[in-house]
């Protein structure tokens, strides 16, 4: 049995296009001890997930909380360094993302038998470290990536072929939170038995942020042409938050220009919250970001906004979507209503969406009370 630390430090899409990886490690190797270094910020991500038996959590500076000192988060990440030592792990893997000199140094700090990182990687490593790589560069998709990563580690465990449908991301919605949250939009008169359609207003990058107005034109047109209920999701605070720019003053104003129809404001404080409220919709309109690839892993049909980004790096994984650009070095911003609506009514006609089991609370990890 070996010991395997997984690290993957980066934002919550990063984290959750990981988790084809994982499941395909704990696969291949079901009796290794994996455990994944994550940060406090993406970590909710692994909640649930049967594929890792630990996961390492530190705090950025950036995002400690009210009241706690720098102090306490840099003696805490010690700690935290010394138990990774500790572990005495036979291999480290550095996911795609996780290419700066910082994470070499903290794969270097648990002093592995071998490091295994992505070419683009690799030099930052120094000469006397026992490392291996393999795999494309940054062209291609990021679990496409990770798992070339894997079939270097291990080249004569054979593996299943690599589709979308073979290894999908994977998260688990607490039931209390998601039963809980449909309950209290139910006394708020949401009718289950309408297309119930999300959107997701936030997101990190300005070029990725689709203006109040569009949104409210859209979500008009959901409610008088497809009679779909329109949840409003948004990340709250303000808009210079530390951890993610809060979007309390753009939901207030899509929620000015809709007073004349019903919409449901409902703002997710938490990443567990948000993985809970995705998970009850039929369909989600986001911009591409975390929240994309949490929908993703709902198993959620998503109309992904995407601006400068390249779609066919960082589409949703495992999931049904439409992309919609207005041009490839475009913002957001420039896409049309009208792009977006014709993606939702592609979607709501296909049977997955109108198949009304979909309402029913998933299955959960069975290996959890």
């Amino acid at each position: 049995m070996s010991a395997v630390l997984v690290i993957q430090t980066n934002n919550v899409g990063d984290l959750v296009l990981a988790t084809p990886f994982l499941a395909q490690l704990r696969s291949r190797r079901p009796d290794d001890a994996i455990h994944v270094l994550a940060n406090s910020y993406n970590a909710p991500v692994l909640d649930g997930n049967w594929n890792v038996d630990r996961v390492h959590v530190y705090t950025k500076l950036k995002h400690r909380k009210q009241g706690e000192c720098a102090l306490g988060v840099y003696w805490h990440t010690a700690c935290l360094l010394h138990e990774l030592r500790r572990s005495r792990y036979d291999y480290v893997f550095l996911l795609p993302g996780c290419d700066l000199p910082q994470h070499f140094r903290l794969a270097k700090v648990a002093a592995p038998n071998q490091i295994i990182a992505c070419p683009s990687a690799i030099q930052c490593v120094s000469r006397d470290a026992q490392r291996r790589s393999e795999g494309p560069g940054g062209g291609i998709h990021p679990v496409r990536h990770s798992l070339h990563l894997l079939d270097h580690a291990f080249p004569s465990e054979p593996r299943r072929s690599e589709t979308p449908t073979a290894f999908p991301c994977q998260v688990f919605p607490t039931v209390d939170l998601k039963s809980r949250r449909l309950l209290e939009l139910e006394s708020r008169g949401l009718d289950r038995r309408r297309l119930l359609v999300a959107l997701q207003i936030s997101a990190r990058r300005f070029r990725q942020r689709w203006p109040a107005s569009k949104f409210a034109r859209l979500a008009r047109r959901l409610t008088s042409e497809l009679d779909a209920n329109a949840l409003l999701l948004w990340s709250p605070g303000p808009i210079d938050a530390a951890t993610h720019p809060g979007d309390d003053a753009k939901a207030g104003a899509v929620l000015e220009l809709c007073t004349d129809f019903t919409i449901f404001p409902c703002a997710t404080r938490t990443l567990s919250e948000l993985i809970a409220v995705l998970s009850l919709a039929d369909i989600v309109v986001s911009s591409d970001g975390g929240a994309t690839h949490l929908a993703a892993a709902c198993n959620r049909p998503i109309v992904a906004l995407f601006g400068d980004a390249n779609p066919v790096l960082w589409h949703p994984w495992c999931a049904e979507y439409r992309i919609v650009q207005a041009g490839t070095h475009a913002c957001v911003e420039d896409i049309e209503v009208e792009q977006v609506f014709n993606a939702v009514v592609a979607i709501a006609k296909h049977s997955r969406v109108t198949d009304r089991r979909r309402r029913t609370i998933p299955a959960t990890n069975p290996f959890v009370a």
